[in-house]
């Protein structure tokens, strides 16, 4: 078979259509009509769905960049003294004072699971981009039963702390 060469006619403007998702309905009106299946509706809507989850994962990523390649200023505001010791740390209020704007900005929110199992607390901050996609990191560990401290306090130290180091991670 030989390459042929078809002119088009120049005097016809070319339309653009832009692709706009389609919605489950779109699809079981479009595979109904076309002497689909349910099944192959629902493998249209998984590819569906996992493009869109490679999208959201890509935005992520992107927007994570652009968020790091100006990174707030975290000001250390609470001085600890104890034994000798005596040192200058981040609360966890100006960290996330100075990190939720600035993800904000690039379309990201946080949210922070916790759970206890035995003497084991574990604090998990989930960090969400617009487009849904999640990232998570997580700690754990005991009660912090440093100090004067009650059973209350010792948890919700150890909470905070978690909470703190799990969104600057």
């Amino acid at each position: 078979m030989e390459n042929q060469i078809v002119e088009m006619p120049q005097d016809k403007p070319r339309a653009l259509v832009a692709a706009t998702p389609a919605t489950p309905a779109d699809m079981v009106i479009y595979a109904m009509q076309n002497g689909g299946t349910i099944e192959q509706v629902r493998e249209m809507m998984q590819l569906q769905r996992e493009w869109e989850a490679d999208q959201a994962r890509k935005a992520y990523v992107s927007d994570m960049a652009e968020f790091k390649k100006n990174p707030p200023e975290i000001i250390k505001d609470k001085q600890v003294a104890f034994s000798g010791t005596q040192y200058m740390h981040a609360t966890l209020g100006a960290v996330t004072e100075a990190i939720v704007v600035g993800l904000a900005r690039h379309g990201f929110s946080h949210r922070w699971d916790t759970a206890q199992n035995g003497g084991v607390i574990e604090v998990t901050c989930i960090l969400t981009h617009k487009l849904g996609h999640s990232e998570r990191t997580t700690l754990s560990g005991a009660k912090d039963d440093s100090g004067k401290k009650n059973q209350i306090q010792q948890m919700a130290s150890t909470i905070t702390y978690s909470q703190r180091y799990t969104l600057l991670a």
